[in-house]
């Protein structure tokens, strides 16, 4: 069945260049695009939340690597980034026609999130567009990651898909086979266990996937050149279940 309320997570690798600092991948950025413009224009409402990349992921490996540690002081510089990052995003969808409205995670986030102002716009018609983000809090600085912001925004909106657009088909068995469907009791998040092993960027994806796929219907890991398949309900990439 055709999505009617998506959240879609763009990752980091998809919309940048991971090995060149601040970075996009300009095709990946307009097909998406073009992609989620033409969801919207049949009618289908939609959530957009992305990842850092090359922007946000940069600027933290380069502080830590600095500093060993990340500092209250530092928020700003991330933010920055992101913001660089999230403006040509933006820039795209406007571009196709989706009325996309930006609302940086640090100023939703701190202790807690407050999700309204998603929620507000989206009732309204828009396209809302957010981030993972350096967060402040009163325990200091944190990086709130896009992928478990993602899963929390399809609940606050009562979306019925959840899309994780990666660049690779899926969560993958050693052998390169995509697994078609992916339930919680099947898979171990470490090294050199049996079954399906998931590690590093996955790992966060699936743990948060599988925290919300008893309430959100179709939750999906998808390449992101599937998007379009996936948004029409279609049976691609690893679909998430809780056992």
């Amino acid at each position: 069945m055709k999505c009617r309320r998506a959240v879609v997570k763009l990752g980091g690798s998809v919309i940048t260049v991971k090995d060149k600092p601040e970075t996009v991948n300009p095709e990946a950025i307009s097909y998406t695009s073009r992609t989620l413009a033409d969801h919207y224009g049949t009618g289908g409402e939609l959530i957009i939340v992305h990842g850092g990349g090359s922007f946000g992921h940069y600027a933290v490996k380069k502080i830590i690597q600095e500093k060993g540690r990340l500092d209250v002081s530092d928020a700003p510089l991330i933010q920055a980034s992101m913001l660089r990052l999230a403006g040509k995003l933006l820039g795209s969808l406007l571009e196709e026609g989706i009325p996309a409205t930006l609302h940086p995670a640090h100023t939703l986030c701190g202790d807690s999130c407050s999700l309204e102002p998603l929620v507000r716009d989206l009732g309204a018609g828009l396209a809302p567009v957010t981030y993972g983000d350096a967060v402040v809090t009163s325990r200091g600085v944190y990086i709130l990651s896009g992928d478990d912001l993602a899963a929390d925004v399809s609940i606050a909106v009562g979306a019925d898909c959840l899309i994780y657009a990666t660049n690779v088909p899926g969560v993958l068995k050693a052998g390169g086979e995509v697994v078609r469907i992916l339930y919680s009791d099947a898979i171990h998040i470490a090294n050199g266990v049996s079954g399906v092993d998931v590690t590093g960027g996955m790992a966060r994806k699936v743990k948060a996937a599988i925290r919300v796929s008893d309430v959100i219907g179709n939750v999906r890991i998808i390449h992101y050149r599937d998007l379009p398949q996936a948004l029409a309900g279609l049976d691609v990439g690893t679909r998430v279940l809780k056992k």
